[in-house]
C-alpha cells in the first residue's frame, strides 16, 4: 500500500512539474502576432472624457497613428506614460484603450499625470481588449490610415522600443 501511494505522489509530481514546465516556457510571442494585417475590430464604447460614443471609425484617418491599452491600476503603464506625453508633444497621434479600469480612476490619473491621448476608449468589460487579443497591460497597436493594425507591442514603449520599432511607420 506504501508503493502505491509514492508511486501516485511521483507521478503526480511530475504531472505538475511537466504542466509549470511547459507554462512557464510558452512563447507567447506568437501572440504579437494576432490581428496583424486586419482592420481593428468594430467596436461601439464610450470616450472616457466625454462619454460619447466612440467607433473604429476615429482610427481610420490620415497618417499613423498608436492605440495604447492601458489601465490606472497597471503600476507598469506607468512607466511609459511620460514617453507617450513626449510622443504627444511630438505630433504623434495617440488614442487610449482604458482597460478594465474605474471611470474614476482613470481620470484621475489623466488629470494628474497629463494627458497624451486624442481620445480615450473606455473599456470596462474588456471586450475590445479581448477581440485585440490584448493578454495584458500595456500593450500597444500602430494603426494605418486604413485602420489597419500593423504592428503591436506587449510591455512598455520607452526611447529604445520607439528607434527600434516604431518610429519608421511615422517617418513615411
Amino acid at each position: 500500500m506504501r508503493i502505491i501511494k509514492l508511486v501516485l505522489f511521483a507521478s503526480l509530481s511530475l504531472a505538475i512539474f511537466v504542466v509549470l514546465t511547459y507554462a512557464l516556457n510558452d512563447d507567447s510571442s506568437s501572440n504579437n502576432t494576432a490581428m496583424l494585417n486586419e482592420p481593428i475590430p468594430a467596436f461601439n464604447l464610450q470616450s472616457l472624457s466625454s462619454d460619447n460614443p466612440v467607433t473604429e471609425k476615429e482610427l481610420i484617418s490620415d497618417g499613423y497613428k498608436l492605440l495604447n491599452v492601458w489601465a490606472s491600476w497597471c503600476g507598469i503603464c506607468k512607466l511609459e506614460h511620460s514617453f507617450l506625453l513626449q510622443l504627444n508633444r511630438q505630433g504623434v497621434a495617440i488614442y487610449g484603450l482604458n482597460y478594465r479600469d474605474n471611470k474614476k480612476d482613470a481620470r484621475k490619473v489623466l488629470v494628474l499625470d497629463g494627458n497624451p491621448y486624442k481620445n480615450v476608449i473606455f473599456d470596462p468589460e474588456g471586450k475590445l481588449a479581448l477581440d485585440l487579443g490584448v493578454i495584458g497591460t500595456p500593450e500597444t497597436f500602430v494603426i494605418d490610415s486604413n485602420g489597419k493594425i500593423v504592428h503591436r507591442i506587449s510591455g512598455v514603449i520607452d526611447q529604445a522600443v520607439w528607434d527600434n520599432s516604431i518610429a519608421a511607420y511615422f517617418e513615411r
